[in-house]
């Protein structure tokens, strides 16, 4: 150890390139990477769904969940497996093994499996295979008003399709009904026209492919049609013809049902200031950074707001951005405090050359920081910056013992490069033992499993990376600093009257 210490304090070239190239590979570090609320994680689930239109959810669990777990047991990396069925639609999710590797064949082999199943029901869908994400919110937008439902729902749509073009990927709507056409048929119709509930609903499924969904109902049946593409409106079904008997005799569907244009029926509403409302909730996908798009949605709504119909509006419900920002205006504020109180406390106690050397070994060790994470492609979110500010206060105190220590073998005499080696070789090991206990402390960190282990992982990274960066500049950048200095002044300075002043109250107590 003594040998580097040597090597690097007589070489004070490398130690300031080396210091040079950390301050900058960090800064690059810093400004690329992506800010978020919340880590993204990869969950280790895998998500299969079919929609089955019309089906009860015993039919679901029978022609759509059973199938689906048959095909999927014994697939190797998967914990356990869990299926839901609603009505109209199923959904299995698979669970896989911590720290599984290989996801991505995983993911393969699911869909090849999936695929593989020919007995699905043919009213049903096709099954959608994809790994579940989690993804932080960016940003929850508003848009609400005293309008009509078909005008909120068409303009909500259109400001999601434009938030979208802003180079948003991931816009979600709520609070939102879909249209549908609701046929319904009495009992008592379907008699007098010797006609059955089921000739109704293939006669509308025949006539309107692709076209929205609807249902077809009586009192105590139900069919649901799932249409796709072109649109229609409740009054074009109203001449569609459901048998014909010859030529003069034609039953068309308005003789024997009532039909409603309107909304899907009311499961949950959602409503702001007493006024219906949309909820729009961005997220941050890939390469996205939160502060990017809080700042488009922002400068959105201001363009927006103008132009909606009267009584409208678009406001926000969360601006995850002002968390980000918030919690780097902490660091920045607790940082460039720690830095002048250290400065001058040093400065005091000892000289001003020394305290600028120690002061700089914090920005070197968060540089170091700043270039693992953006190297590990990691984001600037709430977990990491908690790190910083917890490591914020312990970052420098390896620098300030050894410091310290050649301060004193300069105030016994000692030239300024041996007392650069010397200080620093004497403080080596205990501080390296002080530093590995802190590390120690993290490591269990790394050990956590399940969801919480994948979201807390970064906490010990941004802990140990910013100590070690400490340890790197404490050995082997202050020594090359401190031991080219002058001689120190003999001269009797403000902070030595100081300390004689504390010694004596010292002796005196």
């Amino acid at each position: 150890m003594q040998t580097l210490i040597a090597a690097a304090a007589r070489h004070p070239v490398f130690s300031n390139l080396l210091m040079v190239v950390i301050l900058l590979s960090g800064l690059y570090g810093y400004t690329n990477l992506r800010r978020e609320s919340m880590p993204s994680l990869n969950l280790d689930m895998i998500s299969v769904s079919v929609a089955y239109p019309g089906a009860a959810a015993s039919e679901v669990e029978e022609g759509i969940l059973v199938k689906l777990e048959n095909a999927l047991k014994g697939l190797r990396g998967v914990k356990y497996i869990e299926g839901q069925a609603v009505e109209s639609f199923g959904s299995v999710t698979i669970y896989l093994k911590d720290k599984v590797k290989d996801k991505q064949k995983i993911l393969e082999e699911v869909k090849s499996s999936v695929a593989q199943i020919s007995t699905f029901p043919k009213d049903a869908e096709p099954p959608q295979v994809k790994e579940i994400i989690f993804t932080s919110e960016a940003f929850l937008l508003i848009l609400h008003g005293n309008a009509p439902e078909r005008v909120l729902h068409e303009l909500g749509y259109d400001i999601k399709e434009e938030i979208m073009e802003l180079g948003i990927s991931q816009v979600s709507l709520s609070g939102v009904r879909n249209y549908e056409i609701s046929i319904e048929v009495s009992k008592e119709s379907l008699r007098a026209y010797g006609l059955t509930l089921q000739q109704v609903a293939d006669a509308v499924n025949q006539s309107s492919l692709n076209l929205p969904g609807g249902s077809i109902r009586t009192k105590t049946e139900q069919y649901k049609i799932e249409i796709k593409g072109r649109r229609y409106t409740g009054d074009e079904y109203r001449n569609l013809v459901v048998v014909t008997h010859d030529e003069e005799r034609v039953v068309r569907l308005a003789q024997i049902a009532h039909i409603r244009d309107g909304f899907e029926e009311e499961e949950s509403i959602g409503r702001y200031n007493g006024e219906r409302a949309i909820l729009f909730s961005i997220n941050r996908t890939g390469d996205e950074d939160t502060l990017k798009i809080a700042r488009k949605v922002r400068d959105y709504m201001a363009a927006k707001n103008p132009l909606l119909p009267p009584g409208m509006q678009l406001s926000t419900l969360a601006d995850f951005s002002d968390e980000i920002e918030g919690r780097i205006s902490l660091l920045l504020k607790n940082g460039w405090q720690g830095l002048l109180l250290l400065f001058f406390s040093l400065w005091l106690f000892l000289n001003l050359r020394l305290a600028l050397w120690v002061t700089l070994g914090i920005p070197i060790s968060f540089a170091v920081t700043g270039l693992i994470l953006w190297s590990g492609d990691h984001t600037l979110n709430m977990i990491n910056l908690f790190g910083l500010i917890l490591v914020l206060g312990i970052v420098v105190d390896d620098a300030i013992v050894i410091g310290e220590n050649i301060h004193y073998h300069l105030q016994r005499g000692d030239g300024p490069l041996e007392a650069a080696i010397v200080g620093t070789t004497e403080m080596a090991w205990p501080v390296i033992a002080a530093i590995t206990t802190t590390i120690f402390a993290f490591m269990p960190l790394f050990f956590i499993t399940g969801m919480m282990g994948k979201f807390i992982a970064v906490l010990p990274i941004v802990v140990i990376a910013t100590l070690l960066g400490s340890l790197v500049e404490g050995l082997f950048i202050l020594p090359a600093h401190l031991g080219h200095e002058k001689q120190p002044s003999q001269r009797v300075g403000l902070g030595q009257r100081i300390r004689a002043g504390i010694d004596a109250i010292i002796n005196f107590i």
